[in-house]
């Protein structure tokens, strides 16, 4: 397992990732597992040109975030093999927005085989995006902002 998730680490450095977390929480005992990769891409430089780019489509949706426009687009398709393991389906949530820290985009991608909970994911995986934002007193940190209570 450690060999795995070493590669995944490596994996998603090469392709640019600043971020790399794994979730592997247990509901009434059973494993949900999640990954999220978080790159800084530098072109698109916004999210408004992100949602031209994918305008036309399927599950694409842009909404307000704290700092601006976040743009979503949630897909379902096959994981790559990976140390003889076969392929199965995964679901991938992909989140573009700018936290506002002057260094533009983070471009977010969370993972899970999960796909039969894709509802319940992608909400929480939205609760998470849209509390990004940057902290006033420190210029250049993201921190998230404690969800609105309802």
């Amino acid at each position: 397992m450690h060999g795995a998730m070493s590669r995944v680490a490596a994996d998603a450095a090469r392709a640019g990732g600043a971020l790399l977390a794994m979730d592997l929480t247990l509901i009434d005992g059973v494993p949900t597992p999640s990954t999220l990769v978080v790159f800084r891409p530098t072109v698109p430089s916004t999210a408004a040109e992100v949602a031209d780019g994918l305008r036309g489509t399927p599950d694409v949706e842009v909404a307000e975030g704290a700092t601006g426009p976040i743009v979503r687009w949630v897909t379902v398709q096959s994981s790559p093999e990976f140390d003889g393991v076969q392929a199965v389906e995964q679901l991938k949530a992909e989140y573009w927005l700018d936290p506002g820290d002057g260094h533009g985009l983070y471009h977010a991608v969370f993972t899970s085989p999960l796909v039969s909970l894709r509802d319940a994911l992608v909400d929480l995986y939205d609760v998470m995006v849209s509390s990004v934002s940057t902290a006033p007193e420190e210029p250049g940190i993201v921190r998230a902002r404690p969800a609105a209570s309802t």
